[in-house]
């Protein structure tokens, strides 16, 4: 309700505003205006248009004409509300006052009457406290059928919130359980990865151990060649430095 009247309220401030725009416009009036002057006239219809839209969601509010006089007269309309209350308070204390003196007037009658009419006024008093007795029990009767439909209705929204609950703890459960179904498939997905690369290690090094084998088989006569060619230079390197140091053939090999 209150979404309602705050639409209604924004355009009819807006529509205010325009008029007030649009007043200034044309009080000072230049030729150069005219454009404006012709946008706050549409904007005008537009606004007017807006608030006739808003009659459609307002339709069963009533709103009493003493309201739209006291804008008229430029006073504030919640001034309405608050001599509405003013004059409701007299009215309560003034019909109280009535109520009060028919109280006492009839206690004084009933007085004077049993003066001078004692037996008449006992037949009356059995005859009224018979009719009286019989209201208190129609009205405990029906006091008494009032809180039992008000039990059964609190039973029936206890009963309704109880399978609320339930409903919501059973949809609990079952998110609960596909979320463990999607964990149980993920760690499961996961050893899957984890076995087909063990697999594929385990075939890269079967292709590999055959290779380094070959390799070592290959490798391993090239460094003997290579030793013993390192052998034969440094010895004739060492035979070359004893001729140039004046030994001769023989001494060198002996």
């Amino acid at each position: 309700m209150a979404e309602k009247f705050d639409s209604l309220e924004e355009h009819l401030e807006k529509f205010v505003e325009n008029i007030r725009q649009l007043g200034i416009i044309v009080s000072d009036f230049q030729p150069s205006s005219q454009t404006g002057l012709n946008q706050k006239l549409n904007f005008m219809v537009t606004g007017l248009q807006d608030i006739d839209k808003c009659r459609q969601q307002l339709h069963d509010i009533s709103v009493p004409l003493e309201v739209f006089e006291y804008i008229d007269q430029g006073r504030n309309p919640q001034l309405y509300t608050k001599e509405c209350l003013e004059r409701a308070l007299a009215k309560n204390e003034q019909v109280k006052g009535k109520i009060d003196t028919m109280k006492k007037f009839k206690s004084l009658l009933i007085q004077e009457l049993t003066k001078v009419f004692p037996e008449d006024m006992a037949k009356m008093d059995i005859q009224t406290l018979t009719q009286s007795s019989e209201h208190i029990t129609h009205m405990e009767q029906s006091d008494w059928q009032k809180k039992k439909e008000g039990r059964r209705k609190k039973e029936e929204r206890r009963k309704k919130k109880e399978e609320r609950r339930k409903k919501k703890e059973e949809r609990r459960k079952k998110k609960e359980e596909r979320r463990k179904k999607e964990e149980e498939r993920k760690k499961k997905e996961e050893e899957e990865e984890e076995e087909e690369e063990e697999e594929e290690e385990e075939e890269v090094c079967s292709y590999q151990t055959p290779q380094n084998e070959e390799t070592k088989e290959k490798s391993q006569p090239k460094c003997a060649k290579s030793e013993v060619q390192d052998s034969i230079h440094d010895g004739s390197t060492k035979a070359v430095a004893k001729l140039e140091a004046g030994w001769g053939p023989r001494l060198y090999w002996s």
